[in-house]
């Protein structure tokens, strides 16, 4: 009949315990009513009271207790949800025949502040049938833990509340026929002796179920008396908690924002300074061509040439040097800068041996330092030093040779 969730920081033994109590009081007080009633701090209106009432079946005693809680509550029958269990038999004396009246024990609740609770519940997106109490005789047991139980009817999370908010739940009842809620509470609650571990008296089952054991929902003080407990000031520091998280993010996205602006401002300045850099170099390969052109090219037009730009007069002294000495071989196709520096990128022969012999062919120049390597996109680098006739080292420089498959 009952199934309890594990509930952190309790041993399964005591689930165990918690189980078989439930079942033993469900099945001692034999309630008769499938839908029953929620007795808690949602429902300040709820009457308990004891009778005591001739011994007969139960079919007739539920009409003998129609009338009895229609003679005893100002309320209308129709306009209540109630119930009620069998807390014991009173004998005449030790024979079991002479049992001639029974204690009974009535829950009832306005059907009013019943169905307001189911709508609030329905507008918080939780759908239940009925409200449930008498299947929940708690039990001292269960004092001071949140338990979550699920029954026939429904799954609830129940809870015992302070002493204050007892008081602030529970007037004292004025009916003399009724029993006082808050009285009985305290007493049980204020009474030393009060041993847990043996089995609880009717009047203690009564009194904790009684206490403000109900829906645990995130809005409880929309719904009731829970507002007044301590333990609302839980929710109120998790929402600082939330407030604090969502403004360290906005600041962590501003800050984030910020820096991608400025990276992107120092690239694209970047990439203009590098248009700028191409658009003059490629200006300096227009005029170098044009000398190419001529026959008649001399190292003192090109040493001209060279001072056009700063920077550029050793790799423009050294192309124009072995363009000079063989004009049809060579042609200048791309110009590649690196700062200040920049390589004339030449049209040569791919393979190692030919270029060796077409540098050696220059006169008055002797080659040295010969060396290439594979580029990462398939090409080949070549490095070499030229040096004029007096030994002194013009420039090394290295030349594209293009892919070689």
């Amino acid at each position: 009949m009952f199934k309890l969730n594990r509930v952190i920081h309790r041993p399964a033994t005591e689930d165990t315990a918690l189980e078989q109590r439930l079942s033993y009081i469900y099945k001692v007080y034999k309630f008769e009513s499938a839908e029953t009633i929620l007795a808690g701090g949602y429902l300040p209106q709820t009457v308990c009271f004891e009778l005591k009432i001739a011994k007969m079946a139960r079919n007739e005693l539920r009409s003998a207790l129609e009338f009895e809680i229609g003679s005893r509550l100002p309320i209308a029958l129709d306009e209540l949800s109630w119930d009620f269990c069998v807390v014991r038999e009173e004998k005449a004396d030790d024979s079991e025949e002479s049992v001639q009246h029974v204690v009974v024990r009535i829950f009832a609740v306005p059907a009013a502040a019943r169905a307001d609770i189911i709508e609030k519940l329905s507008a918080e997106k939780i759908h239940i049938d009925a409200l449930v109490s008498p299947l929940m005789c708690i039990d001292p047991l269960l004092a001071g833990r949140d338990i979550k139980l699920e029954c026939a009817i429904d799954d609830f999370t129940l809870r015992k509340p302070s002493l204050d908010g007892l008081r602030h739940m529970w007037p004292s009842h004025s009916n003399d026929n009724s029993i006082s809620l808050q009285d009985t509470i305290l007493e049980y609650f204020n009474d030393p002796d009060t041993d847990l571990l043996e089995p609880p008296s009717p009047l203690q089952d009564t009194a904790l179920l009684m206490l403000a054991w109900g829906l645990r929902r995130k809005n409880e003080k929309d719904l009731g008396g829970f507002a007044a407990l301590p333990e609302q000031a839980k929710p109120v520091r998790c929402i600082w908690l939330k407030r604090s998280a969502y403004l360290l993010g906005a600041l962590l996205l501003f800050f984030l924002v910020g820096y991608l602006y400025r990276v992107r401002s120092d690239a694209s300045l970047r990439m203009q300074q590098v248009k700028n850099e191409k658009a003059l170099l490629q200006d300096q390969i227009s005029k170098l061509n044009f000398y190419l052109k001529q026959n008649s090219v001399n190292e003192k037009a090109l040493y001209s040439l060279a001072n056009l730009q700063r920077g550029m007069a050793s790799p423009l002294l050294t192309m124009g040097l072995l363009a000079g000495k063989m004009p049809k071989i060579m042609s200048i196709y791309q110009l590649r800068a690196d700062g200040c520096n920049s390589d004339l990128v030449l049209k040569c022969p791919s393979d190692k041996t030919d270029i060796n012999q077409w540098l050696s062919g220059i006169n008055q120049m002797e080659v040295s330092n010969i060396r290439y390597r594979r580029n990462y996109d398939g090409s080949r680098v070549l490095y070499f030093k030229l040096t004029d006739q007096s030994r002194t080292p013009l420039t090394e420089k290295k030349i594209y040779a293009g892919k070689v498959k």
